[in-house]
Order: structure tokens, then C-alpha cells, then sequence
């Protein structure tokens, strides 16, 4: 089993990386069994950690798990997703949906020009302020 099937990272501030989030792969069955292919993670996807193997196959024992960690560091200000794909050589393979967006500020001025008129030299005029 594959819990969770799907990991949003939300909005995520562009050049920043995530919170790690973890993926579970379970064996639920009464022998062991081996994933003999999972899709790699890409930009703005990675594969940060976790319990489970780097190399393929990743066994996993009748009854046991590992974990599969995934950050998300987006580049730009978009909606990004992709999805994983679980092989096993048992019933049970499936995928894992990974998304988030990423976003950034935008800055407004207000007002974008200030006038103080005529003011006399050596005096101080009356504030203005600027957001």
C-alpha cells in the first residue's frame, strides 16, 4: 500500500524549498515483496530521504514499510505536478501524485510620486508617506 497516494505542498514562496513531506510504502501481504521500479522525482520535485533503499529493487518484509520523503522547491510562479509510478512484483503497485504552486510577491507603491511643493529653505514640510 502507498499512504498517502497524494502529497500537496500548497503554495510554496518561489526559491525556497518545503517542508519534508513522507510517503509510506507498506507490505500488507505475507511475504516479502520488491519494488523493482519507482519514477524519480524532477525539479521542482526531489526525493530528499526516507527509510526505503536509493537502489531498486527495495524489498520490503511480509508486514513491514518504508518511507519515501519529497520536498518542493519551485523556480517559478507556477502550478507544478507529477506523478510517480510504483512497480512491485506483487499485487498493490500504484502511484504517487505530488503538487504545489509556486509563488511570488509583487510589490506596489502608493502613490508612486510625492509633490511637496514650495517649501521655505530651513523649514520642514508636512509628512507624506509612501506604501
Amino acid at each position: 500500500t502507498i499512504t498517502p497516494a497524494s502529497v500537496s505542498f500548497g503554495n510554496q514562496a518561489v526559491g525556497s524549498t518545503s517542508a519534508a513531506s513522507t510517503v509510506t510504502l507498506a507490505n500488507t501481504g505475507t511475504g516479502s515483496l520488491d519494488v523493482t521500479a519507482l519514477t524519480a522525482a524532477t525539479a521542482p520535485f526531489a526525493r530528499v530521504g526516507g527509510t526505503c533503499a536509493n537502489t531498486l529493487p527495495i524489498s520490503i518484509a511480509a508486514g513491514a514499510n518504508c518511507t519515501l520523503t519529497y520536498a518542493f522547491a519551485p523556480t517559478a510562479a507556477v502550478a507544478s505536478s507529477q506523478t510517480l509510478t510504483v512497480t512491485a512484483n506483487a499485487p498493490g503497485s500504484g502511484t504517487i501524485a505530488l503538487s504545489g504552486t509556486g509563488v511570488a510577491g509583487a510589490l506596489t507603491i502608493t502613490p508612486a510620486s510625492v509633490s511637496f511643493g514650495n517649501q521655505a529653505v530651513g523649514s520642514t514640510s508636512a509628512a507624506s508617506t509612501v506604501t
